[in-house]
């Protein structure tokens, strides 16, 4: 039986005012609180209680709680083979010890800085590559507005038979484009 374990749980609300346990014998003792737990822990521990109940002024059982089930909580290990070989280090020499805390310390600043940065460059790579797949849509979209607007421009003024140097030239773009496309395997887009 946990002295400790049992201690806490005496001093959960409502606290009792006795304590009743019970031995291997099945004898029962009851024991008045006097307000110092830790000293009652102890001694409940020491007659070997089975089974320790709380009791209130009037000498119900408010709670009670088997020797079995105070256990003390599992000691986690706080240091790893690792850490104890540094430890047997820095008690031996207080030069490499400090060198040892002084890598541990950089090692584990970069490895933080790196993880995050890697994290954020693949985010940011993320973004850039949606960014420039939007821009390039917008792009050629705008193309085949202008080629749209070019080839309207040309007929009209094919139409009205006025042949000024710009429609000229706007026309012999549009067609060295449209050869273009097609020499290049590319069939010339529909709506131009």
């Amino acid at each position: 039986m946990d002295t400790e374990t049992l201690r806490q749980w005496l001093l959960r609300q409502p606290k009792p005012v006795r304590v009743r346990i019970s031995g291997d014998d099945r004898e029962t003792q009851t024991l008045a609180s006097s307000g110092k737990w830790r000293e009652l822990a102890e001694t409940i521990g020491t007659l070997g209680a089975e089974l320790v109940e709380a009791l209130d002024d009037k000498g119900n059982v408010t709670r009670a709680i088997r020797a079995e089930d105070l256990v003390p909580p599992p000691i986690e290990p706080t240091t790893t083979a690792e850490e104890q070989q540094a430890n047997a280090l820095m008690a031996a020499d207080p030069e490499n010890a400090r060198l040892i805390i002084f890598a541990r310390l950089i090692a584990d600043a970069y490895r933080h800085s790196s993880d995050v940065a890697f994290e954020r460059l693949a985010t940011l790579f993320e973004t850039v590559v949606r960014r420039s797949d939007s821009l390039e849509r917008t792009v050629s979209a705008l193309e085949r507005v202008v080629q749209r607007q070019a080839m309207q421009a040309a007929v009209e003024g094919v139409d009205t038979g006025d042949e000024s140097l710009e429609k000229t030239m706007l026309s012999a773009f549009l067609s060295g484009k449209k050869k273009a496309e097609t020499t290049n395997g590319s069939k010339p887009s529909e709506e131009s």
